[in-house]
């Protein structure tokens, strides 16, 4: 931060959340157990990841193994674990991505990143 500091830049958009599963191209070694995850396959390109958990159909997935998908299936150059549990939400065109979710014993979400555009998809080259 003292560094950043000292070149007269602003901060635009500021993320904290980890720890991180792949980390400069480079898969990391980590335990515990993950329930959802960010990564960064290409410049603005990003992906998230849901690994659902205490549920008949999953049992959920260990960060190891969560980090083995972001980095040899969605080949993330920077991939970062998020919230895990109940409190892990994945909305997408206003659908919830998870099955059985109930809201018996789930805690309020605190936070969340919302991916927007002011461009019209219309105009997006591929």
């Amino acid at each position: 931060m003292d560094a950043f500091k000292g070149t007269g830049l602003s901060v635009i958009n500021a993320f904290t959340f980890g720890p991180a599963l792949v980390k400069d191209g480079q898969l990391l070694n980590v335990d515990k157990e993950p329930r959802m995850a960010i990564g960064q396959v290409d410049k603005l390109t990003y992906v998230v990841a849901l690994a659902e958990g205490r549920s008949s159909s999953s049992n959920g997935v260990t960060q190891q193994a969560l980090a083995d998908f972001m980095f040899n299936e969605l080949h993330c150059t920077q991939a970062y674990n998020l919230d895990g549990g109940n409190s892990a939400t994945m909305i997408f065109n206003g659908e919830y991505y998870q099955t059985g979710r109930t809201i018996k014993n789930e805690r309020q979400q605190s936070d969340f990143i919302y991916f927007a555009t002011a461009v019209d998809p219309e105009t997006w080259s591929k």
